[in-house]
């Protein structure tokens, strides 16, 4: 991913950052509004917050970042311990996700034939 090919120059100073905040109320706010951000933008580059079915994917994609950088500080072999962190989080999350549809659908399904007014 470009975002830690993009940070790995500046990854000690990251990482100091992260271990100084650790615990800091108001640095984890900061974090996580900058995740927040972050993961909006992600979700509206690849054309998700469009979408009714992917209603809240910036969420998703926040805690997604949050868990691959918490990795990243961690990975001194290159990406592979990142993007194998990310791979099979954004493959659960799928998972989740399909899950749940399956849900819905089968729930609108059987309120119809039982006479309810469609789709929730």
């Amino acid at each position: 991913m470009r975002r830690f090919d993009a940070m790995q120059a500046f990854k000690p100073a990251i990482k100091s950052i992260a271990a100084a905040e650790r615990g800091v109320i108001g640095a984890m706010a900061r974090r996580t509004q900058r995740l927040a951000r972050s993961g909006d933008w992600i979700a509206k580059a690849a054309g998700l917050d469009a979408t009714r079915e992917f209603q809240g994917a910036g969420v998703v994609i926040a805690g997604l970042l949050a868990r691959s950088e918490a990795e990243w500080l961690l990975d001194d072999e290159g990406l592979s311990r990142t993007m194998a962190r990310l791979d099979g989080d954004l493959r659960q999350w799928m998972r989740l996700r399909n899950g749940w549809r399956d849900i819905l659908a089968r729930f609108s399904q059987t309120r119809r034939t039982q006479g309810g007014d469609g789709p929730v």
